[in-house]
């Protein structure tokens, strides 16, 4: 089961209306010279896409307190096709595979022509570099192996208080963290857990 947490007013306009998300193409970005006036989508840590936590309405509960006081948790079932096709970073070849892609010269470069086109835009967040890198590794995936990615899935990892230091980071595994790409055509359901 996903959970997504979010503001009490923002999930009565998803239950009704589904999420409002688009995955633009990373590599327009890449290739542009000039925004032409269009605000600049940010990735998060696993790409663009809606972000849940896998088995955990606790998680979603704690993340999404950190931007309102009034939350809501929403449980989410999503399609086979989307469960058929999930970066699935949880598995250690895959981290490898990844990772391996991570450290040739062409990805770091691309990734650090995408970082200072972000980070010019005033938008340089902590786990962006992460986010880009995922997004050029999905793009690989996609033009060169023909694999559509509709989902991601990685572990999260505890931060000690206060949670906005970097360097606090443990490194010790809290919970999964999923991500739907494509929602309005892989969610099949939305509604609020209760609890």
């Amino acid at each position: 089961m996903l959970y997504h947490g979010t503001d009490r007013k923002n999930a009565k306009n998803i239950i009704e209306k589904g999420f409002n998300t688009t995955v633009p193409a990373i590599q327009e970005i890449l290739y542009q010279s000039d925004n032409k006036g269009r605000r600049i989508k940010i990735p998060g840590s696993l790409g663009y896409g809606v972000y849940t936590f896998q088995d955990s309405y606790s998680m979603a509960k704690s993340f999404s307190k950190k931007f309102s006081k009034d939350v809501c948790v929403l449980k989410i079932e999503i399609s086979d096709e989307a469960n058929n096709n999930i970066l699935d970073l949880t598995k250690d070849r895959v981290k490898e595979e990844f990772s391996h892609f991570a450290r040739i010269a062409e990805s770091v470069k691309n990734a650090d022509q995408l970082y200072s086109v972000f980070k010019k835009y005033g938008s340089a967040k902590m786990d962006l570099y992460a986010g880009i890198m995922t997004e050029l590794y999905i793009l690989f995936l996609t033009t060169k192996k023909k694999r559509k990615i509709r989902c991601v899935r990685k572990r999260t990892e505890t931060l000690l208080p206060p949670l906005c230091r970097v360097h606090q980071r443990l490194c010790i595994d809290n919970g999964t963290e999923f991500t739907i790409r494509y929602p309005r055509e892989d969610i099949k359901s939305i509604s609020e857990e209760k609890r």
